[in-house]
C-alpha cells in the first residue's frame, strides 16, 4: 500500500506497512457508522398516532378526547381487524379507539392522556381540531394557548365547531373515503370550500384573526347525519327505497319531515340550507352516521357569539374569498301577458365564473361593490318553445336582463343577511376595521376603541353588478337528410 504526500512542488509516493493501512480504514468505518447511524429510531408501531383531537367544557371541567389509530400490526397483537376494533372502523381500513380525559384546565388533561395510552402520543397526523358548542361559547382560548406552546402539536390543523359535543362527533363520525376521520374532515372542508359553503381555518390563521383589527374569525360547523340504511327484511319499505334511521321503522332518530307522505322535496332555490339537518345531532351509539357542512360558528374575542346558515356562509365568502364553481338556480320571472302554463320550467342555473369584490370603508359609512360574471349552464331553459299563439325565442335582451337583475338581488341578499346576523353583535365578520386601517390610518386610531359600537350602527351600501358572458348554447344539432331508399 503507498500513500502519496505532496508538500510544496514535489511529490512523493511512499508505501505503508500492512498494520497501519488497517488500522486507517477501522478508523474511517467506525466514523462513518458514528455519524450515519440511527441510534435514536421508534418504530411506527410504537407510536400512538393521533388523527384527530375533540375539546368539550361541561361542569367547570375540559374534555380531552384524543382519536388514534391502530396500526395493522398493532390490530394483530391486541386481536382486532380492520373493520372492527374499539370506536369502529369499516370500510376495512386500520381500526380507531378514542381516550377522553377531563381537568380542571385543559393542559392537564392534554398531559394525563398519557397515563391511558401504553405508547409515546404522535401528534403529528393529527390534521382536525373538534370544539364543542358549549366550549365554544365559554372561549377557546386556552385550546388556542395550548396548540400554540406546545412543540408537538400542529398549528397547521383545521379547527372545527360541532354541535352539541365534539366527544360525540369523534367517536360517532365515519371516516367515508378516507383512511381516518381527520383527513375525511380536511377533504370536506376543502370540497365545500371549492363551491363557496365553508372556508377551512388553521389554528395558526384563527389565532391571527383574533388578535386582528377586528377580533372576529369564522370557523366551519359541522355536524352528525345519520347514514341511510336498508330497512329490515319483515318491514316493507316505502317506494322499494331503502330507509334512513330517522325514517319509520328504522330507528328512534327523527329525520326531516317530507310533504304529502313521499320523498322530501327538492329545494328549488339555490338556498343550502334547505338540505341541512339544523340543529340534529346522533348519539355515539348511531353505528353509520357521516360529517355535514352545516354553515359556520362567528368567534369574537374568542367566544362563539352566533351561527350563520350555509347560505349566510356563501354571503361571507362572495367578499372575502369568492370561489369560481358556485352554481345557482335562478327563479327566472314570466314573459309579461303569456299564460301560467306556457313555460314549463320557469329556473335557470347559472355557475358563477369571477365575482371581484370592492370595499371602502369610513368612520361614518362603509360600502361593498361586487362585480360578477356568471354563465348560463341549462341549455334547455333558453330553447324556443311553441306555444298557441306562435313560436317564442328564449334567450332575449329581456330574459338576459332578467337574470342578470335575479342573480344580482340573490347575492345581495345573502350579504345583507350577514350584515343583519353579526352587526348587532358587534362582529367584524367582513373585516371592515382592517380596511379601513389599510386606507385611513389617522381615522382608524380615532375610532379603534369604539370600533365595535360603531359597527353595530354602521350603515353598509351593498352594490352588486352581474355581467353573463356566455349563454350556454352549445353548436345546433346537425341537419339530417334521407336520401332515395326502397
Amino acid at each position: 500500500m503507498f500513500i502519496v504526500t505532496h508538500s510544496g512542488r514535489q511529490t512523493s509516493c511512499r508505501p505503508i506497512r500492512y498494520g497501519q493501512g488497517a488500522a486507517l480504514v477501522a478508523a474511517a468505518l467506525s466514523l462513518s457508522l458514528s455519524v450515519a447511524g440511527c441510534w435514536d429510531r421508534t418504530e411506527i408501531n410504537e407510536l400512538a398516532i393521533v388523527f384527530a383531537s375533540a375539546v368539550d367544557y361541561e361542569d367547570g371541567q375540559w374534555i380531552n378526547t384524543a382519536g388514534f389509530i391502530r396500526t395493522a400490526s398493532q390490530g394483530a397483537a391486541t386481536g382486532a381487524t380492520g373493520a372492527g376494533g374499539s370506536g369502529g372502523g369499516g370500510g376495512g381500513g386500520p381500526a380507531r379507539f378514542t381516550v377522553t380525559v377531563q381537568a380542571p384546565t385543559i393542559r392537564e388533561a392534554h398531559a394525563k392522556l398519557a397515563l391511558f395510552v401504553s405508547r409515546r402520543i404522535h401528534w403529528d397526523h393529527a390534521t382536525a381540531v373538534l370544539v364543542g358548542e358549549q366550549a365554544a361559547r365559554q372561549g377557546i382560548e386556552p385550546v388556542l394557548d395550548l396548540w400554540t406552546r406546545e412543540t408537538d402539536l400542529r398549528t397547521t390543523a383545521l379547527v372545527f365547531l360541532t354541535r352539541g359535543k365534539a366527544q360525540d362527533v369523534l367517536l360517532a363520525a365515519q371516516p367515508g373515503l378516507e383512511a381516518s376521520l381527520g383527513q375525511g374532515l380536511t377533504r370536506l372542508a376543502d370540497v365545500a370550500s371549492s363551491v363557496g359553503l365553508a372556508q377551512p381555518t388553521e389554528l395558526h390563521s384563527l389565532v391571527t384573526r383574533l388578535a386582528s383589527e377586528s377580533h372576529t374569525a369564522v370557523v366551519p360547523l359541522v355536524g352528525l347525519v345519520a347514514l341511510p340504511q336498508p330497512a329490515p327484511p319483515d318491514t316493507p319499505a316505502a317506494g322499494g327505497g331503502s330507509r334512513s334511521p330517522g325514517s319509520r321503522g328504522g330507528s328512534n332518530q327523527r329525520g326531516p319531515r317530507s310533504q304529502g307522505g313521499g320523498r322530501s322535496p327538492v329545494p328549488s332555490r339555490s338556498d343550502p340550507a334547505l338540505v341541512v339537518q339544523p340543529g340534529r345531532t346522533l348519539p355515539p351509539s348511531v353505528p353509520a352516521a357521516t360529517l355535514q357542512i352545516q354553515g359556520a360558528g362567528v368567534f369574537r374575542e374568542g367566544r362563539l357569539v352566533t351561527l350563520l346558515s350555509p347560505s349566510q356562509v356563501r354571503g361571507l365568502l362572495w367578499v372575502t374569498s369568492p370561489s369560481q364553481e358556485i352554481v345557482l338556480s335562478i327563479r327566472r320571472p314570466r314573459s309579461r301577458g303569456s299564460p301560467a302554463n306556457e313555460e314549463r320550467d320557469a329556473t335557470v342555473a347559472v355557475m358563477v365564473e369571477s365575482a371581484k369584490p370592492s370595499l371602502q370603508v369610513r368612520p361614518d359609512q362603509a360600502s361593498i361593490r361586487l362585480r360578477v360574471q356568471v354563465r348560463l349552464v341549462e341549455q334547455d331553459s333558453w330553447r324556443d318553445i311553441r306555444t298557441p299563439s306562435g313560436t317564442r325565442a328564449r334567450g332575449t335582451e329581456t330574459d338576459m336582463s332578467d337574470v342578470t337583475t335575479a342573480v344580482s338581488r340573490q347575492i345581495e341578499q345573502e350579504i345583507r343577511s350577514v350584515l343583519k346576523a353579526t352587526q348587532p353583535l358587534g362582529a367584524d365578520v367582513y373585516s371592515l376595521a382592517g380596511v379601513l386601517h389599510r386606507q385611513n390610518k389617522e381615522a382608524w386610531h380615532e375610532v379603534e376603541r369604539r370600533w365595535p359600537q360603531i359597527l353595530r350602527t354602521l350603515p353598509v351600501k351593498v352594490n352588486v353588478e352581474t355581467v353573463v358572458v356566455g349563454s350556454g348554447e352549445s353548436i345546433s344539432p346537425p341537419t339530417v337528410r334521407f336520401e332515395g331508399g326502397a
